[in-house]
């Protein structure tokens, strides 16, 4: 989806710990969790967020894939509200997600 399982890997992370600070059943986080509209460890649609961890997370890498074929400039742009809406926000969290994932790969090879 973005080029390596492991960059996979750091987004979901990265998306759970700004999502829900990798709580499964969080107290709502934001305005659209106040109204209901996301819950659950991603912070997704009710029918989602209510569900196991793993079927969290695989709606989530889904959507993730979906997105990359729909806005390959900024893939996880749609999962946070849209290609041209919400690419600051993906680009910023993604860029972290490489950065954090650098820093891991450079410190296992020391």
């Amino acid at each position: 989806m973005l080029g390596s399982l492991s960059l996979d890997a750091a987004a979901l992370l990265m998306w759970e710990q700004h999502e829900s600070g990798f709580q499964l059943d969080p107290k709502p986080w934001s305005w659209d969790a106040k109204a209901g509209r996301s819950v659950g460890l991603l912070q997704q649609a009710p029918e989602v967020g209510h569900l196991s961890a793993y079927a969290q997370v695989s709606a989530w890498l889904s959507q993730a894939r979906h997105g990359a074929r729909v806005c390959p400039e900024s893939p996880l742009a749609p999962l946070s509200g849209g290609c041209s809406q919400a690419r600051k926000l993906a680009d910023r969290r993604l860029g972290k997600a490489r950065e954090l994932l650098d820093q891991a790969l450079t410190s296992a090879t020391r």
